[in-house]
């Protein structure tokens, strides 16, 4: 299973695809030679990767994550959908992103994708899960990389698709269209709005377009990238529990289309990339602000040391009288063994926990309770306590979701596992309804005060999400 990085992690972005195979051999030894200990992989590699749709090429991965923890050097591995690969935008050119004047930007660069594009997403998001399934247990990784500077070159896109995104961010923000008309100043120039359908992106028109009508659209644009980031996050999550999952972000003076200290929170490590300017006189300036203000998105996170908490501003909460439960499935098909007795299954588990863990550790230990195995009933208390936490997060945007009793009896029966307890079940929930809601949001079939129902379906085979809004 991956570990944790090392205390001081020193390396850069790596390019092997781009080099035969002899160079890659060689790299590793370099990389040895020089110290290097992290090495980012994958950024620009869908094409590679999947060179059609639903075909994926790993193998030749697979060797250089090999190739690197035999030489000592842990991998920041992306998640490669940085550019779309020339047979997507072929086959949906309505993906590519456009900008103010109408202009389509074509393959042949780099995030040739319009972010508010849920044709995009649904191959964007099918690739994450191919490469967490297969990666997610790699010795070699180390953290998770979603896309690449997101926003560096598409971060403001006025397609159609972009339009009707944006107003559906709109309807949120403002809940009517005479909010809308407030907060804008409509009266002037003309420009009152009857409905949401009226308004368009700040396009390219005979004199600037409306400054509010601009700053929101930026804002919108900002929340439409880290929307996608959480998405590609939360099933790398999912496939690959304790693995942090991070993004470079781009804090810089010339910068400004992404709402980064928004973002910061939902990162697990807090990375930017900075490009020296040669033309600037004073560039160590520039850098030490940007540094500053990318601590700020880091929030401050904090550092848990000698017992106490200790966060970015000083303060310091005392952990030293706190009672800490770790918990463990270790000898669990022992419980679930119909032929042993309570005091025999007892016995068995704790031969495993001592085989598994050092006297040194289980002496630190106050206390070892062997749990029982789970009940049917506890196990359908377990589902209604998961799906109460997705009614919670929906609740924000006042969507309801209405669960059956025979799905509820769907996911307590495949989300249980002898040997992993009902730890499976938060991985299931999130696989048949949150990944299928998702899909369902982005593409705008449900809106605010919305409501969702969930049945079983295919003959029992899986569960089906109708919307009703």
């Amino acid at each position: 299973m991956p570990s944790p990085l090392p205390t001081l992690s020193y390396g850069g972005d790596y390019n092997p695809e781009q080099w035969p195979l002899e160079v890659q051999v060689e790299d590793v030894r370099l990389m040895q030679a020089a110290g290097v200990n992290l090495a980012t992989v994958a950024v620009f590699s869908w094409a590679k990767l999947e060179p059609e749709a639903g075909r994926y090429e790993f193998d030749w991965l697979d060797e250089v994550l090999d190739r690197l923890h035999s030489g000592g050097v842990r991998v920041d591995l992306a998640t490669a959908t940085a550019s779309p690969p020339p047979w997507l935008t072929r086959q949906h050119p309505e993906i590519l992103p456009v900008t103010a004047d109408g202009t389509t930007l074509w393959q042949g660069g780099r995030q040739s994708y319009c972010p508010s594009s849920p044709v995009f997403a649904e191959h964007a998001l099918r690739l994450v899960r191919a490469m967490a399934e297969r990666y997610a247990g790699h010795p070699a990784l180390a953290l998770w990389h979603v896309s690449n500077e997101l926003g560096c070159h598409n971060a403001l896109c006025y397609c159609d698709v972009s339009a009707e995104a944006f107003r559906r961010w709109l309807q949120q923000r403002y809940g009517d269209v005479e909010a809308l008309n407030h907060a804008w100043g409509t009266a002037f120039w003309s420009q009152r709005y009857g409905s949401f359908d009226e308004v368009l992106p700040p396009r390219s028109a005979p004199t600037f377009p409306n400054p509010t009508q601009q700053l929101d659209f930026h804002r919108f644009s900002s929340d439409q990238l880290l929307a996608n980031f959480i998405a590609e996050r939360d099933i790398l999550h999912e496939l690959s529990p304790g693995v942090p999952v991070t993004t470079n972000f781009m804090v810089m003076e010339h910068t400004r289309n992404m709402d980064y200290l928004a973002w910061g929170p939902e990162l697990d490590i807090v990375s930017n990339d900075h490009y020296m300017m040669s033309a600037d006189p004073a560039p160590h300036r520039e850098l030490a602000f940007s540094a500053d203000l990318t601590r700020g998105a880091a929030g401050g996170r904090p550092v848990l040391d000698d017992g106490r908490l200790t966060d970015g501003q000083g303060r310091t909460v005392d952990f030293r009288n706190t009672l800490l439960i770790l918990t463990s499935n270790l000898g669990s098909s022992y419980l679930v063994d119909p032929t042993l007795d309570p005091e025999k299954k007892h016995e068995s588990v704790m031969a495993v926990v001592r085989q598994s863990f050092k006297p040194e550790f289980l002496n630190r230990l106050d206390e070892i309770v062997v749990f029982d195995a789970l009940t049917k009933d506890e196990l359908a208390h377990i589902v209604d306590l998961q799906l109460a936490l997705l009614e919670k997060r929906l609740a924000v945007r006042r969507i309801t979701i209405a669960v059956s009793d025979e799905a509820r009896t769907w996911l307590a029966d495949k989300g249980y596992d002898p040997a992993y307890g009902a730890r499976p079940l938060r991985r299931l929930i999130q696989t048949a309804i949150g990944d299928p809601l998702a899909k369902l949001l982005i593409a705008g079939e449900v809106a605010d005060g919305g409501k969702v129902s969930v049945r079983v379906a295919d003959g029992g085979e899986a569960l089906a999400l109708n919307s009703a809004s």
